[in-house]
């Protein structure tokens, strides 16, 4: 009976040891799947190597974010293999790359990435991402090199939406996203007081909820200029330009929390 006993409970054992996930297949808490993710590509970096890491992608929020961020710096700094890049100059090199906020929780292309470790002399440059699959997250992280574009190791781990820090940074979000202005409609463009060589475009578009003021954006070519023309807190407004000549408007509706997308192009006909 001791024997049968014994038998069952090494059975039990090895059937426990065959479910526990080594692969990160099974859905992790937060810091462990950092920890997971961190020391799995570790193994297969240079030893020495100066590293920069970056961004990760599709974080619901700026401070969590940089909460992954600094807990892979420290996981891969605490292995005493690598030299590890200060976050503080990585981040000032983001913004100076004209990258800030949206792009250190959203996508970086591949291009402003070997910029971004050019500039500061790293040797390789770690990226993630956090992709939203309903019933977990999925966790990537990858490094590339920089002389040679060349992906050197990636791992990915699923991290479980329960955990206290996502939740919270979702929950975060979503608050977040209720104060934020929608996308404005497309607004209307009618000329007015023609004097000469000038005339006046007359824009007019529909309130947007949550907005206290709206970026107008006027361009002579079909793209949109980096800075608003005007800024009003009505829902119109009269811009002098050149006559005889199309222009092409977008709106933006803003508060203290942040700016919406831009509406659709609108275009003038000067009557050319």
């Amino acid at each position: 009976m001791k024997k049968m006993l014994l038998l069952l409970c090494f059975a039990g054992a090895v059937f426990a040891c065959g479910t526990t996930p080594q692969n990160g297949s099974m859905p992790m808490e937060l810091n462990r799947a950092i920890d997971y993710g961190t020391s799995e590509i570790a193994t297969q970096l240079p030893e020495g190597a100066k590293i920069a890491v970056l961004n990760i992608a599709g974080a619901p929020t700026e401070k969590l974010a940089n909460y992954m961020l600094n807990e892979i710096v420290d996981a891969l700094v605490n292995t005493g293999r690598f030299d590890l890049l200060d976050r503080d100059k990585t981040n000032k090199a983001m913004i100076n790359t004209e990258i800030g906020y949206q792009q250190i929780t959203g996508e970086v292309n591949e291009d402003n990435q070997v910029r971004i470790g050019e500039n500061l002399g790293a040797q390789i440059i770690i990226t993630c991402t956090l992709e939203n699959l309903d019933e977990y997250y999925r966790f990537r992280i990858r490094s590339l090199e920089i002389q040679g574009r060349k992906m050197i190791a990636a791992k990915s781990v699923n991290m479980t939406p329960k955990d206290r820090l996502l939740a919270r940074a979702v929950a975060e979000e979503r608050e977040l996203e209720s104060r934020m202005p929608k996308k404005p409609e497309m607004p209307t463009l009618n000329y007015s007081d023609i004097s000469g060589d000038t005339l006046f475009l007359k824009i007019k578009w529909r309130k947007v909820p949550n907005a206290t003021s709206y970026n107008i954006f006027i361009s002579e070519i079909p793209i949109k200029p980096a800075n608003p023309t005007v800024t009003e807190k009505g829902s119109s407004c009269k811009v002098a330009v050149r006559g005889k000549r199309r222009q092409y408007v977008w709106i933006q509706a803003t508060n203290s929390q942040s700016g919406s997308p831009v509406s659709d192009m609108a275009i003038s006909n000067p009557g050319v």
